[in-house]
């Protein structure tokens, strides 16, 4: 009761400060958001996890309520825009995972340096033992993340679309992995397309594709793990827009996505 009082007196004051602070200029506002952030977690017992799409705020929020009843142990916060991750402090100790939907070549943001500054923040969390997961379009050429393409170790440069779900195969050398723990050993999710490029060798290939698209001799990877430093970088192939917009895995979401996900909040500490 305490901690929820606090928390909302804390919440009022934050929106006074941000009009006061929305005059100055945007490197000091972004020094103080952080700090007024900072001072907030300090009073919230969870962990912090950030949901990102790229597409309707609500979808985030769909999302976030399938993954808190599964696992209401963590403070989920759904972002407005990419570039609001610079206004809080990704602190391992405070923050558990980083997770942004791309659907659809949609850059962090247009302008160059606050896209790197993104990037930067990003992989510096992870680097101190944080957890990025980031899906379909994150790693493709056009959205232009050139830090996200050599820290995961890939660069999307291909892509089919296909009309039916698409088949997500257990990798037989991953079959154990706690990621996997409950899921069958092959599962159907709505992406609406298959993107995929060359992967260093470093990466964990724990799903793959059934079906192998576009004349490919191999299966594509579907869901990858790298570890990064201290940390891990995961990107899953959910994603795509058609005519009816967000692809359906997401859009809905998907169970056996949301099952996905709570594996890996579960399997990283």
């Amino acid at each position: 009761m305490f901690e929820t009082i606090l928390t909302n007196i804390i919440s009022n004051f934050i929106v006074s400060a941000i009009v006061f602070i929305y005059a100055l200029s945007s490197k000091f506002r972004i020094y103080v958001l952080v700090f007024i952030h900072y001072i907030k977690f300090k009073f919230i017992s969870k962990k912090v996890i950030f949901i990102w799409n790229d597409d309707e705020k609500y979808y985030s929020d769909n999302i976030i309520a399938s993954l808190k009843s599964r696992n209401n142990n963590f403070h989920y916060i759904a972002l407005n825009a990419p570039e609001e991750i610079l206004f809080y402090p990704l602190l391992t100790k405070h923050v558990h995972l980083v997770n942004f939907f791309v659907s659809d070549v949609t850059k962090l943001s247009s302008n160059n340096k606050i896209r790197e500054k993104i990037q930067i923040k990003i992989l510096s969390y992870v680097a101190k033992g944080g957890t990025f997961v980031g899906t379909h379009d994150i790693l493709y050429r056009r959205t232009k993340n050139e830090k996200f393409q050599v820290a995961f170790g890939c660069k999307i440069t291909k892509f089919q679309p296909v009309d039916e779900p698409i088949i997500y195969k257990v990798n037989e050398t991953y079959k154990d992995h706690p990621i996997l723990e409950g899921l069958p050993d092959k599962f159907l999710l709505e992406d609406q397309e298959v993107c995929w490029g060359e992967w260093d060798e470093a990466v964990h290939k724990l799903l793959v594709s059934e079906i192998k698209y576009n004349g490919m001799t191999e299966e594509i990877p579907l869901f990858a793990l790298k570890e990064y430093e201290n940390g891990r970088l995961i990107w899953i192939n959910s994603g795509d827009k058609g005519e009816d917009g967000l692809c359906k895995s997401i859009k809905n979401p998907n169970g056996k996505l949301i099952h996905l996900l709570a594996n890996v909040i579960n399997f990283v500490h």
